[in-house]
């Protein structure tokens, strides 16, 4: 399989391409597609197998492709928490890898009050949250 069996929008392959991706790994087989569909999903499997892209790269493309509200806005719709703080920073280091081409508003936040981190993406209407919460 190739991540153009995937169904993904262009820029998302333009950035896997800079990233070095060639070709999805088994957990990526298996997640892009349910999530892409909007099904949940529960994947497991080693360290450096591409867990983080197995979710980033489809949560990426849904929040591009899904409509506003009619109001017009996008409301937060990706909330991604990590239980390290290094694993948080891999994550958001992930996410801006394969958002290089979109047009994607979001936050990080590396500290102990997720209520603080929460208001603070909400008032930037980000369309994702990155928190690191212990």
């Amino acid at each position: 399989m190739t991540f153009e069996e995937l169904n993904l929008i262009e820029p998302i392959k333009k950035a896997l391409k800079i990233a070095g991706y060639i070709t999805p790994t088994p957990i990526q087989e298996k997640a892009i597609l349910p999530i892409l569909a909007g099904k949940d999903f529960l994947g497991c499997a080693q360290t450096g197998t591409g867990k983080t892209a197995a979710f980033a790269i489809p949560v990426l493309q849904n929040l591009v492709t899904n409509k506003k509200k009619e109001n017009g806005h996008r409301p937060i719709r990706a909330l991604i928490l990590a239980p390290t703080r290094e694993l948080a920073i891999q994550i958001d280091e992930s996410f801006n890898a394969y958002s290089k081409f979109l047009n994607v508003k979001k936050c990080s936040y590396l500290w102990r009050s997720f209520s603080k981190a929460s208001n603070r993406c909400f008032k930037k209407r980000s369309r994702s949250c990155y928190c690191y919460s212990r």
